[in-house]
């Protein structure tokens, strides 16, 4: 939803992927290093979350994710193992390493 703003700040386009396309593999075959979800991932789905953290989990070996709020919880059955979580006035940052080969 944020694509427009992100070209005017970066000069770069962004990919106009939703969770349900994400979660449906529209990403498969990609590796990446990280992949940071800021502010994106609690508004997600519930029953959507399993298949999305599962395709994550299959793109990268890390996973960052800020959000607002204690949710989403991404399970060690969905290819992430939490590492660590710093929690900066209102804001989390969760780190989890993937148990998948990118």
């Amino acid at each position: 939803y944020t694509h427009a703003a992100y070209l005017a700040r970066t000069g770069q386009p962004a990919e106009r992927l939703s969770f349900e396309q994400i979660a449906g593999g529209a990403l498969a075959g990609r590796s990446y290093d990280t992949i940071v979800c800021s502010f994106a991932l609690h508004l997600a789905p519930l029953s959507r979350l399993p298949a999305l953290a599962i395709q994550l989990s299959l793109l990268a070996e890390t996973l960052l994710v800020l959000t607002p709020h204690k949710r989403p919880e991404i399970r060690a059955a969905w290819g992430w193992q939490l590492q660590g979580e710093l929690l900066h006035e209102r804001v989390r940052v969760r780190c989890y390493r993937s148990g998948a080969e990118p």
